[in-house]
């Protein structure tokens, strides 16, 4: 069975994420602000500023999930065809893209919210945005210390999520519900892109690109040189620490910070016979989504922020117990959004109402 420390190390960083994003909603985004300032190429609309669109709605829910699936469907072609360097160079773009236009629009407007923006000169923001981008594309592409690696998936995160939260209240929670869908079918059915992924990531048993939240302790920086001078073979605990890449050459693991294709992968390393050792894989469009999820029932009040925080931690964390026992990679997204997309209207409904009667006759209000 899983250590109950192997998995705190994949709950921390999720309530991490989680208040990270709050806290860039609240302190950095106002309600008040307009949306083109999120970073978000569509025409959002509040819901502060009047009824929602209908049309404008669909537009957007349709648009986000068509281009999900295509980008997913190309995905497993490139795959297919072996064009693996191919899919890392586009994932490398995106977090290029997204740390650099999305990441410095976040830290732009976090510095003129807390009067900072006079203090730095243009040369130096945009010297400061340059090596926080380079940085970011060589901390999750290439070897870095865990800590920074960590971080910067964790930062990319919370900035994507605040960008989709920017989309009208109804449709994000539609947004929500479909992608749940959506990652059911392409993780458990037999035709779906994840599952044709993994059969031909096993039949070539190699390692699949990815945008993962890795638990493992063996993918720091490499100090072990790759061609040792003593002739002597090394163990295969030195084999593992040469060679971070072959203890995940079986895993499935998500490839872009999507919600369809983002799994939790319980993984076998097989180094110590006597010991089964495992570690997690969370992909980071789970980050964001529970990220969005908590960010929405943020502006509904407290109670249902905290309702919905807490049920995204519990469907985790069954998600896992299911994952380990079937030893087979599952959706981190069904079980942890429905409870909370379930708890945050049931709270809204029933337990916002029940706090308002009773705050007035607090003993110490």
């Amino acid at each position: 069975m899983l250590e109950p420390e192997q998995l705190t190390k994949v709950i921390y960083p999720v309530v991490i994420c989680m208040g990270l994003a709050l806290y860039l909603h609240w302190s950095v985004y106002s309600p008040e602000a307009d949306n083109h300032a999120r970073g978000g190429r569509t025409t959002f609309q509040s819901l502060e500023h009047g009824p929602p669109n209908l049309t404008a709605s669909i537009a957007v829910v349709v648009s986000f999930v068509f281009f999900t699936v295509l980008s997913t469907y190309c995905l497993v072609r490139l795959y297919a065809r072996g064009r693996s360097n191919l899919i890392r160079y586009w994932m490398a773009l995106s977090v290029a893209l997204t740390l650099g236009e999305a990441g410095g629009r976040t830290l732009l407007l976090w510095l003129r919210t807390h009067s900072l923006l006079k203090y730095v000169d243009s040369i130096t923001f945009h010297v400061v945005l340059w090596n926080f981008t380079v940085g970011g594309v060589v901390a999750v592409f290439y070897y870095a210390p865990r800590l920074v690696n960590q971080g910067y998936l964790l930062v990319m995160s919370a900035i994507v999520s605040n960008v989709i939260a920017g989309v009208a209240g109804w449709s994000t929670w539609i947004i929500l519900i479909a992608f749940v869908v959506w990652d059911l079918y392409a993780v458990l059915s037999p035709s779906g892109p994840l599952r044709q992924i993994v059969e031909i990531a096993k039949s070539r048993k190699e390692k699949l690109p990815a945008l993962v939240y890795d638990t493992n302790p063996y993918r720091e920086t490499p100090r072990v040189p790759k061609k040792p001078v003593a002739p002597a073979q090394p163990s295969s605990s030195q084999r593992v620490a040469a060679e971070p890449s072959d203890s995940e050459s079986h895993s499935l693991i998500a490839m872009e910070p999507e919600p369809s294709t983002d799994e939790i992968i319980p993984e076998e390393t097989k180094e110590e016979p006597a010991e089964e050792r495992r570690h997690l894989q969370l992909g980071l469009g789970d980050f964001i989504f529970y990220s969005i999820l908590v960010i929405r029932s943020s502006i509904a009040g407290v109670v249902p922020a905290v309702v919905s925080f807490t049920t995204i931690l519990a469907g985790l964390i069954v998600t896992l117990l299911i994952a380990l026992r079937g030893r087979k990679p599952l959706p981190a997204l069904p079980v942890s959004i429905l409870l909370g997309v379930v708890s945050h209207f049931l709270s809204v409904l029933l337990v916002s109402p029940l706090v308002a009667v009773g705050r007035p006759r607090m003993m110490f209000n």
